[in-house]
């Protein structure tokens, strides 16, 4: 039996914005985090059974506190987040469940 586990090259690109024009002051920056779909297993055969991807983040490099899991038709997740540094890596899981290691890793000050 073919165990496929999938590796994710992520690219993220990163913006953020918040505060806003006039008004209250409450309202948190956003960020935009984009990486590319994955297509092919660690062993170089098509990805034929990728269920989604696993965006990990936290506010210390490795230290991932949450995550949110996303359908894999999604590679652009939008996160609220508050001030502070916070980096960002992606897995890659398929249909049996099995997990890539972790995309490189992103971190950016809010």
């Amino acid at each position: 039996m073919r165990v496929c586990i999938t590796v994710l090259f992520a690219i993220f690109l990163i913006s953020g914005c918040g505060g806003g024009s006039g008004g209250s002051d409450n309202s948190s920056p956003l960020l935009s985090l984009r990486w590319d779909p994955v297509t092919t297993n660690i062993d170089g055969t098509p990805c034929d059974d990728l269920a989604g991807y696993r965006l990990y983040y936290g506010q210390g490099s490795r230290d991932y506190t949450d995550f949110l899991e996303v359908d894999n038709q999604t590679t652009t997740v939008t996160l609220t987040l508050s001030g502070g540094q916070w980096c960002f890596a992606v897995t890659a899981f398929d249909t049996s469940g099995n997990e890539s290691d972790y995309s490189n890793e992103v971190c950016t000050d809010i």
